[in-house]
């Protein structure tokens, strides 16, 4: 008896406690936060949501950058650019891609201080989609890829 009572323990113990599913509003409030803290210019605070890993990735306008030191340089060059860029979230969709990780697609309009060039245009205002994956980590929920896509004109 005392040996499957101990087996049992070790059993139990090799079990990881997992914690409870992300929900739908966890991620929408985490898509709010991140779009504010990139609305506010605020590189620091942009980076923070995205998960400090090689394997992060984020691609918009057909430029794609590769870990977390690669994104953290493109967003500290783009805040720094005298042009603004603000992003309006208009539609939020979320999908379960497992216990701990979401996707969230949406529509989104894109607006600018000043024209900025897409293709042949230069437009001050541009509707797009953007996708975004995200996961529960151990500091927080955490982006793990972006892509924003604007519609052509």
């Amino acid at each position: 008896m005392t040996l499957r009572i101990f087996a049992l323990g070790l059993a139990l113990a090799g079990c990881e406690m997992s914690s409870p599913a992300l929900t739908e509003a966890e991620v929408q409030e985490f898509v709010r936060q991140y779009v504010a803290a990139s609305n506010g210019f605020d590189p620091a605070k942009a980076m923070s949501f995205i998960q400090k890993d090689e394997n992060v990735t984020s691609a918009g306008l057909g430029t794609i950058h590769r870990g977390w030191e690669a994104i953290r340089t493109a967003t500290d060059t783009s805040f720094k650019e005298e042009v603004r860029i603000k992003l309006v979230v208009d539609k939020l969709a979320i999908s379960s891609i497992g216990p701990d990780a979401a996707l969230a697609v949406g529509s989104m309009t894109v607006s600018s201080t000043a024209p900025i060039q897409l293709g042949r245009s230069w437009l001050t205002s541009a509707a797009g989609a953007m996708t975004l994956v995200v996961k529960k980590t151990p500091e927080g929920l955490r982006l793990l890829h972006e892509h924003y896509s604007l519609k052509p004109t």
